[in-house]
């Protein structure tokens, strides 16, 4: 079993990627001014904040997939990582619900962003658009799609996280439904 190491991961997002991450932010929401969160705020799921020229500021949360992630897709088509749990429960634990069905999250937008080399694609989604339409569609995304368990070492604690690939333009889809329908469809 691969336990993968969350420092080691948490800091593959920082240098390079963190510089094209805040141009590509400054460029879709329109303002230079972009900046990067301090770790605990960072660990609580922002990753930046964005402050708009009136001063309105933008929480933005980035999931950045490693060289390599390509190797898993059903096709060419970028798979988008949604976490069901943070930690896994146990007999001892009642887990922790993953970050795309957390109600209490502060985050207003999720930046997915891959390596070059598997895509060059982007995928900027509304927060809570993305967890809704997750919490329709949670099941039936888990019985069709790649499921997996992945362990994580921090210092001396140790979890089990879950989380479902979905292709994007199935994700971009369900979000579609949610912002364009009928009323009595709601």
């Amino acid at each position: 079993m691969t336990v993968y190491d969350f420092r080691s991961k948490f800091e593959y997002s920082k240098g390079e990627k963190e510089q094209s991450d805040i141009e590509l932010l400054k460029k879709l929401l329109g303002t230079d001014n972009v900046r990067k969160t301090p770790d605990e705020e960072d660990l609580k799921g922002i990753d930046y904040v964005a402050t708009l020229r009136k001063g309105a500021q933008v929480n933005i949360d980035t999931k950045t997939r490693a060289p390599g992630a390509s190797r898993g897709w059903y096709g060419e088509e970028p798979e988008l990582a949604l976490e069901v749990w943070a930690e896994v429960p146990t007999e001892t634990s009642p887990g922790k619900t993953g970050w795309t069905l957390d109600e209490s999250s502060n985050v207003d937008y999720i930046l997915y962003t891959f390596d070059k080399s598997d895509s060059e694609n982007f995928y900027f989604f509304p927060f809570q658009l993305l967890r809704k339409c997750f919490l329709n569609n949670c099941k039936e995304w888990i019985n069709k799609y790649s499921y997996r368990t992945q362990v994580s070492q921090h210092r001396k604690k140790r979890w089990s996280s879950t989380a479902v690939f979905v292709p994007a333009s199935v994700v971009a889809e369900a979000i579609n439904k949610l912002m364009i329908g009928k009323m009595e469809d709601v």
